[in-house]
């Protein structure tokens, strides 16, 4: 068994903290933590600087005693050389698993919100795919359904027939006159304009000028109001020849027709 793991023989010099503080220390520079000046144990905390030369005085002492106190002394600095140098190293491992662990869980939590993303969009892709599929399958049963109504003379689900929209040009005091009688007769207005355009055609409807029609002069559409007219759809029919043949739009035709009412219920009332 080697010198140094022999228990170190009582102190007989009792040693206290006054003799640590004064003695030469120069012999003495033990390793000190990481992070403090490797070249002045001055910076320990005072406690623990105390327990340090304690232990290396009582060495010394030890070595005072062995046979050959220079290779004691020798043998023992290097055992704490190759022990300081074990636990640097060992820091130093510790601190690298450390930073790799670290780097490691960032690059796991990246990867994982890039999955997340990933399939985030693949579902919202999915989705939108369905919808679309979904919208055609409608469109496709809808036009399915219409032409079923088609064949059997009707066009509408509700198995109405007459109302149609259209966008119309008149004045608007005569369509005001044309929703103040239908709600004081408590009817809807499409069904007071079929009344109006069963009657006769107006008279002096020739159109304002002999120029195109709007659709072709560049002039942009003048229609003012849009409302549905409840008619059936042969009369719905010649009343787009009449219009054409009188030289108007269907809109126009229609708000002439609603003018001239008009202009009759004042007269009336006058």
């Amino acid at each position: 068994m080697s010198d140094l793991n022999r228990s170190a023989p009582p102190d007989r010099h009792g040693l206290d903290d006054a003799a640590i503080d004064t003695v030469d220390k120069s012999h003495t520079d033990l390793p000190v933590p990481q992070g403090e000046p490797a070249d002045d144990n001055t910076t320990l905390p005072s406690s623990t600087r105390r327990s340090y030369l304690s232990a290396a005085l009582r060495t010394i002492a030890a070595s005072n005693r062995s046979a050959d106190p220079v290779r004691y002394r020798r043998r023992w600095l290097e055992d704490l050389e190759a022990r300081a140098d074990a636990a640097e190293h060992h820091a130093r491992s510790e601190q690298r698993s450390l930073h790799a662990a670290v780097e490691a869980m960032q690059r796991r939590d990246t990867a994982e919100r890039e999955a997340r993303r990933s399939q985030l969009a693949q579902r919202r892709l999915l989705a939108n795919e369905e919808a679309e599929q979904q919208r055609l399958r409608r469109n496709a049963q809808q036009r399915a359904a219409y032409a079923r109504r088609r064949s059997q003379g009707r066009t509408r689900t509700d198995g109405r027939t007459g109302l149609n929209a259209i966008a119309i040009v008149v004045d608007p005091a005569a369509y005001a006159a044309v929703k103040a009688e239908a709600h004081r007769r408590r009817t809807s207005i499409p069904a007071v304009i079929g009344e109006i355009l069963s009657a006769a055609p107006p008279t002096g409807a020739a159109p304002s000028d002999s120029g195109p029609r709007w659709q072709r002069t560049g002039q942009g559409r003048r229609a003012n109001q849009h409302t549905r007219i409840h008619i059936d759809d042969n009369a719905w029919r010649q009343l787009h020849l009449d219009a054409i043949a009188a030289g108007h739009t269907a809109g126009r035709w229609i708000g002439l027709h609603i003018e001239q009412r008009a202009a009759g219920r004042a007269a009336d009332n006058r």
